[in-house]
């Protein structure tokens, strides 16, 4: 009996597209290792311990894509001979040609529906903790029938850089990840979609025979809400088609201002309106990415040519604003903002003159000067080094590291949770109290913010990868406990801040710990599985809008907790452009000559746009293979996680940030009861 090495693929969704291609899209990654005679049931079993969902309740569905000299549907795993020719069909090729299993899920009671013309994908909610989807991994395996350029394109295809990228090291999707050089890269999931219809039609209407226990719903080509920064479309055909449709939705006319091989943008068009979209061709392969999308209409008239049919726009329910990006200082609170009516001209210069006056308290919090491109990433590493040092006292409590600090005369307490892949270690720098200690470069700002303003701080290591919600939270409520009043600071107010499965697992702690106020960090939190008692604590949530599934989640529990009577807010935080300086502004020990380096080797490879913005999340770019091929380039082999943090807070999916700090430790402080 030997060992194999198998990717898994989930919290993603089936579809085929209108060109006929089959695209496992979305989701997160995680490398396994299994004998190699294993059984369908035990593989199952294996596959639901990853999902996290109840066997009693959800039914996974495993399938594969396998290269061939012909099109091929994805093939389901059903029994143990499906599993022994997945063993064997993988173990015949090499890692980079190797084919994932693509998990999907649905709800035992679930009905089929049919969606007209296309596959579709499935919306069914699972009652995990977390998703961080990253619209970015996708399996594409063209239609039955390909027209006549497609078929000269299959040889390329198989070659299909993201269809290969399935080794070990494939830097794929946007979890915490921050040790990168682990293959799973998502903590846990939740929304799980699936795709399967018992027959529906696909590229050339070509049937498709499928089983009858599917369901299906809304196909991502029939909806303009998820027109997001980081979106994909396989072609500038699918993008405009979308677009076409949110403009009969909206009740607006665009017009195309540039369409190149590898660009395109769009206006509105009213001359006057600032609605606008960019898209560009991913390095990686042939499809469009949205980069840049100001999604609000300021036009005063419709456009002429559709004014007969158009009354005066209004700004639906919900939709936020123009922000600029990398600006992180809009918090919301109460309830969300109304549609706009009447007459455009006030409201515009009132929301000016509110942004004038919040940019100016903002500016006067801080008097330092901006450090790198555009004033967006204003603190420094070193910027705490005249009044506060890190000294950080070590201790084993219950089987975990347990790392605290404690200023002069405190005036509340800050609990810190990490997210999957992270330990208590990673806030803290280097020392000889805690030789161990790595001192990534959000989590280390984030301590400092927290002793400068007065807080003591405790952080804890979770025992496995990511944090769990029933033993673990006893102990972690104790370990707090106990610390607390040996130290005597049990008067004190006591805060927490969670970063992803750190985020959810203080969502729960709340219900156990009285905390006076909570910050849940990339996480939309637990409320859809728990019961929320009104004495709950005031929440707020730091997110970034790039993940348009967390951030629809979060806008649904701002409401929740709202309706139950607890004060709640958000945070926003955007992509921002590197800069020749941003690498050693922001990683102690990273020299400016290696910052500038970096910069210009991204900028050669494509990495980064003609503005600086990261083109990918920085899991998923191959900036470590480039860093190793170049000779001019000599990175501290301890810094490279670091390096990494910092591309993925550019890009703004999915990572821990101290940028929002002012904001956050002001709703701790405002909140102290």
């Amino acid at each position: 009996m030997s060992q194999v090495r198998v990717l898994v693929m989930y919290d993603g969704k089936w579809f085929c597209s209108p060109s006929g291609y089959y695209l496992y899209s979305g989701g997160q990654t995680k490398g396994i290792i299994v004998s190699d005679d294993i059984t369908y049931k035990e593989l199952v079993d294996r596959l639901y311990g990853i999902v996290k969902v109840d066997t009693n309740e959800y039914v996974i569905t495993m399938k594969s894509l396998y290269k061939a000299n012909i099109p091929t549907m994805p093939v389901e795993i059903v029994d143990d001979d499906d599993v022994r020719f997945f063993i064997q069909e993988n173990a015949a090729h090499p890692t980079e040609l190797r084919s994932p299993i693509c998990i999907t899920i649905e709800h035992k009671g679930s009905q089929c529906q049919e969606t007209e013309g296309y596959h579709a994908a499935l919306d069914h909610q699972t009652p995990a903790a977390s998703r961080s989807e990253s619209n970015q991994i996708s399996v594409v395996v063209p239609g039955m029938q390909a027209t006549e350029v497609e078929e000269q394109n299959l040889n390329a295809f198989n070659d299909d850089p993201v269809a290969a990228n399935f080794g070990t090291e494939a830097p794929l999707g946007c979890g915490d990840g921050i040790l990168a050089a682990n293959i799973e890269v998502s903590e846990q999931q939740d929304d799980i979609q699936r795709l399967d219809l018992s027959q529906d039609d696909c590229g050339d209407k070509l049937p498709i025979r499928r089983s009858n226990t599917r369901s299906a719903a809304v196909n991502p080509f029939h909806s303009y809400e998820d027109i997001v920064c980081g979106k994909t479309f396989t072609s500038k055909k699918d993008l405009i088609k979308k677009l076409k449709l949110g403009a009969a939705k909206k009740n607006f006319a665009f017009k195309v201002s540039k369409s190149t091989k590898d660009r395109f943008e769009v206006v509105c068009a009213d001359t006057n309106c600032k609605w606008r979209l960019r898209a560009t061709k991913t390095a990686e392969d042939e499809y469009f990415e949205i980069r840049r999308f100001s999604n609000i209409h300021i036009c005063t008239q419709p456009p002429a040519k559709n004014r007969k049919k158009q009354t005066a726009l209004q700004r639906p329910d919900g939709e936020r604003g123009i922000r600029k990006c990398g600006r992180l200082v809009m918090i919301k609170r109460g309830s969300r903002s109304k549609a706009w009516q009447g007459p455009r001209l006030p409201v515009l210069i009132a929301c000016l003159g509110l942004i004038l006056v919040v940019s100016i308290l903002l500016m006067g919090e801080n008097s330092e000067k901006p450090n790198s491109s555009y004033g967006l990433v204003k603190q420094k590493w070193n910027s705490f080094d005249s009044s506060v040092q890190l000294n950080p006292t070590v201790e084993l409590r219950n089987g975990t590291d347990v790392i605290w600090q404690i200023p002069d005369s405190p005036k509340a307490v800050l609990f810190l949770a990490h997210g999957c892949n992270g330990r208590a270690v990673h806030f803290w720098d280097r020392s000889p109290n805690c030789p161990n200690c790595i001192g990534l470069p959000e989590e280390r700002l984030l301590i400092l913010h927290a002793l400068s303003r007065g807080f003591a701080v405790i952080t804890i290591s979770s025992v496995g990868r990511c944090w769990t919600l029933g033993e673990e939270r006893l102990v972690v409520r104790e370990i707090i406990r106990w610390w607390v009043e040996r130290h005597k600071l049990e008067k004190l107010p006591l805060v927490a801040l969670g970063a992803s499965s750190g985020g959810y697992f203080v969502s729960a702690l709340a219900k156990g710990l009285r905390f006076s106020s909570i910050a849940l960090m990339i996480a939309e939190g637990l409320f859809d599985q728990m019961d929320i008692p009104e004495d709950y604590p005031p929440t707020l949530f730091v997110h970034m809008p790039k993940d348009s599934y967390r951030q629809r989640k979060i806008g649904e529990f701002l409401e929740v907790l709202r309706n139950k009577g607890i004060d709640v807010a958000e945070i926003e935080c955007m992509e921002f452009p590197l800069s020749r300086n941003f690498f050693t502004d922001r990683i102690p020990g990273l020299e400016q000559a290696n910052s500038t380096k970096l910069f210009e080797l991204f900028q050669e490879k494509g990495f980064i746009d003609e503005n600086g913005y990261m083109r990918s999340d920085g899991r998923r770019t191959r900036w470590k293979e480039a860093l190793r091929e170049s000779n001019a380039i000599f990175l501290n082999k301890n810094l490279v996680h670091h390096v990494q943090e910092e591309l993925n807070l550019a890009f703004a999916y999915h990572e821990m940030t101290s940028l929002p700090s002012q904001q956050i430790f002001k709703w701790f402080e405002t909140h102290m009861s």
